[in-house]
């Protein structure tokens, strides 16, 4: 019995080559691949030297030798698997088809084809600190914000721990790797002159019909809070029942429920109680091209107008009851009251 540290594999574009664990046992060999890299000058008899982690990557080599020596005397050592990254993703996407929304799982095969993009077909064993950081500084050099890379991170992340606890790798990468940070985006949202605006291009018979059609859906969010997903999904027979707005979220299943008011009605006539059966890109290039003509210096986005109906609600009604209608907890909700501060307006008019 022999367990070794050595380099094994090709150099990366910095000239250094991964640590391995050499195991030899019984005269089969196999091999553990760790997450550090060093130069062949800063390696020698299987220590790192010359490095300025050489003594943290050497302490942890030791811990990585003694675990798998005492592993190989309680005759538990197992082999390190050579699964590849796509293989197993596209196997986790068979297992949660049933369980993960739609969206979710169109999410998740855009990252995986991103990621392999940039990474090629690589195993799971294959991501380590050199890939992940590259991958980031990729990302961003590629134009991404900061949001977008931290939700790219999040998928390898949720990958990484659950092949982890399927036990395909022997680390855990992200115990280490610091995730890139998430900044709070500042949710942009219509005033009702701009929602007048775009409530008169849904109406406007000299529009064309795909462009009044989205803007009724855009201006039915803003008057109802309904998100895209729910857009898609909407059926007149099932979620109009008894003059009321009944249905279960998409997103999360919670129930919302409203009365159909005169404005609410007279735009799902406008679309013939209709369910929005474009893509979500599609609905937002449009949106910009309404925003574009009805003079709306922003970003519009179908998202834009749940902001809408949040603002607008929490102008008027209670916390409880937006966060009900939004289908959301109160706690989420409180974003909109945070913008909208109805009380603390009062009491600063009282100045003047």
């Amino acid at each position: 019995m022999k367990v070794t540290a050595i380099l094994k594999g090709k150099k990366d574009d910095q000239g250094r080559i991964k640590i391995c664990i050499r195991i030899a046992d019984k005269g089969v060999r196999t091999f553990r691949t760790t997450m550090m890299r060093v130069t062949p000058s800063q390696f020698a008899s299987g220590r790192v030297k010359d490095h300025p982690q050489a003594k943290a990557y050497n302490e942890r080599l030791r811990v990585i030798i003694n675990q798998i020596e005492g592993e190989l005397l309680q005759g538990t050592v197992a082999k390190t698997e050579r699964v590849p990254f796509a293989a197993y993703v596209q196997d986790l996407m068979r297992r949660w088809e049933k369980s993960k929304r739609p969206g979710t799982m169109r999410q998740i095969a855009t990252e995986r084809k991103k990621f392999m993009d940039y990474a090629g077909d690589i195993l799971l064993t294959d991501i380590d600190t050199e890939l992940l950081q590259g991958y980031e500084e990729h990302m961003r050099e590629m134009g991404n914000g900061s949001n977008t890379v931290w939700k790219s991170f999040k998928f390898i992340r949720m990958i990484c721990l659950r092949a982890f606890k399927d036990k395909k790798i022997r680390e855990y990468i992200f115990a280490t790797y610091p995730m890139p940070r998430y900044k709070t985006p500042i949710r942009e949202y219509l005033e009702e002159e701009e929602l007048v605006k775009v409530e008169g291009i849904a109406y406007n018979p000299a529009a064309s019909p795909e462009v009044r059609f989205i803007a009724s859906w855009f201006v039915l969010g803003c008057y109802t809070g309904l998100r895209f997903s729910d857009w898609q999904q909407f059926n007149q027979a099932t979620h109009i029942r008894g003059g009321r707005l009944v249905l279960y979220t998409t997103k999360t299943g919670q129930v919302v429920s409203m009365p159909v008011v005169d404005k609410v009605r007279l735009l799902f006539e406008n679309i013939e109680y209709k369910p929005c059966h474009y893509t979500n890109t599609h609905v937002n290039r449009v949106l910009k091209e309404i925003a574009t003509g009805a003079g709306i210096d922003k970003n519009l986005s179908a998202h834009i107008s749940r902001h809408t109906f949040g603002i607008r609600a929490a102008r008027v009604m209670s916390l409880e009851a937006c966060a009900r209608l939004m289908g959301i907890t109160v706690r989420v909700c409180q974003v909109y009251y945070k913008i909208v501060d109805v009380t603390s307006d009062r009491e600063y008019e009282k100045m003047f």
